[in-house]
């Protein structure tokens, strides 16, 4: 049976194409982001001050930092990525170093409650799923509720209403209910050590019931699904899989190549050609539009609508018609309009404002008669010329 989490949930949800890559395929990403690898450092210090106290063991401050700078340098690779060129290895190694500075400084002595999970692995059963994911503190508190704590090293600071929505430490309240009765009040807390604030939130038992329902129509839709298509975001610069990615493999070949062989490389030159051949084809489109608008102009001066040539004859048509005013061609009028269906409470039907489809209504008669008043007073005659192109006939030659 497959055991899902959080996290394999949410590769699914922001790329279908990294789901099958790393769980489907099984495809293992031998690159680190520099922030994961931060987080994972900051992540385990903390738990060595927590499980250390439990024993009956304090760390200093000192004592903390210095764990820290070991686990830094034993486990710094080549692997690990830094994607922005701002930063540098000593950059992240400082914010991290600051972070626990502060956590210390504001928590110790670390006495407010007593520690029931750290890095905790935890089980739990959604619609006939199974689900695994990893604490990384829970605590009861001197009330009697409980609180699950969870280390942020992220340079974001979400909204209230972000994490009220958020799945992962809702997920670890099941399970925390589901392992002891006494289970009453429970606060889900982020710590965001950067900015040295806590984000609380709760869930009521309705809102717990709706995320399992969520859960189990989740997992459906990954276990009926026949193809897990990519999906390109910002996300993409902290993943490891571009050298599997059909959307970023190339970039990939061409940037292990020598500059020499990749102008070379048949996909990169079938690209450059077809970027000349456009722009050539954009310079040919504004060519077509201003001989368009001088043979306009040309039957309007000689008093004409067909135009010979050498072998095909130009046929200009002027036609004058009533409309209403659309957005591109008279943009006040355009803000009338809207308002106009907007109040007559007509928006939702004509919502994209489709000023043929309003033309159509107001000469069906079917409009109210104030509104249909209002409506006539914003139409206006209105010029549309077309030019068709056509050979010259025998009969043109004589």
């Amino acid at each position: 049976m497959v055991l899902y989490s959080h996290s394999r949930l949410g590769a699914f949800e922001n790329c279908p194409q990294k789901y099958k890559l790393q769980y489907i395929d099984k495809i293992k990403s031998f690159e680190t982001g520099v922030e994961a690898f931060l987080g994972q450092l900051v992540h385990e210090a903390l738990r060595k001050l927590y499980a250390d106290l439990r024993h009956s063991k304090p760390n200093s401050l000192d004592d903390l930092l210095a764990f820290y700078k070991k686990q830094w340098e034993k486990n710094w690779s080549d692997n690990i990525v830094i994607n922005s060129k701002d930063y540098t290895r000593e950059h992240y190694f400082d914010t991290g170093r600051k972070c626990l500075e502060r956590y210390y400084e504001r928590f110790k002595p670390f006495d407010q409650a007593i520690q029931i999970w750290i890095e905790e692995q935890v089980f739990l059963e959604i619609g006939g799923h199974k689900l695994q994911g990893y604490v990384d503190r829970a605590d009861r508190c001197p009330d009697g509720s409980y609180e699950i704590h969870d280390y942020k090293t992220s340079g974001h600071l979400p909204s209230q209403a972000d994490m009220d929505e958020d799945r992962q430490l809702a997920l670890y309240e099941i399970a925390l209910r589901g392992k002891w009765k006494d289970v009453d009040k429970v606060r889900l807390v982020w710590h965001y050590l950067i900015f040295e604030k806590e984000i609380v939130s709760t869930r009521t038992k309705e809102q717990l019931e709706g995320l399992k329902k969520d859960i189990a129509a989740l997992i459906k839709d990954i276990e009926g699904a026949k193809s897990f298509e990519p999906t390109p975001s910002a996300l993409c610069d902290w993943c490891g899989y571009w050298a599997h990615c059909p959307v970023k493999k190339h970039f990939v070949m061409i940037e292990e190549m020598r500059p020499e062989e990749a102008t070379k490389e048949d996909g990169f030159e079938l690209v450059n050609e077809y970027a000349k051949l456009k722009e050539k084809e954009r310079k040919l489109d504004a060519q077509l539009l201003e001989v368009k608008e001088r043979i306009i102009e040309y039957a309007r001066k000689a008093d004409v609508t067909r135009i010979r040539g050498s072998s095909q004859v130009a046929s200009v048509s002027f036609k004058e018609s009533a409309g209403l005013p659309s957005k591109t061609s008279d943009e006040k009028g355009y803000q009338e309009l809207a308002e106009l269906v907007k109040a007559a409470g007509l928006w939702d039907e004509y919502s994209s404002l489709d000023s043929r489809a309003l033309s159509e209504a107001l000469a069906s008669g079917e409009l109210d008669a104030k509104l249909e008043k209002k409506l006539r007073a914003l139409s206006k005659e209105r010029e549309s010329v077309s030019v068709r192109l056509a050979k010259l006939k025998e009969d043109d030659e004589e």
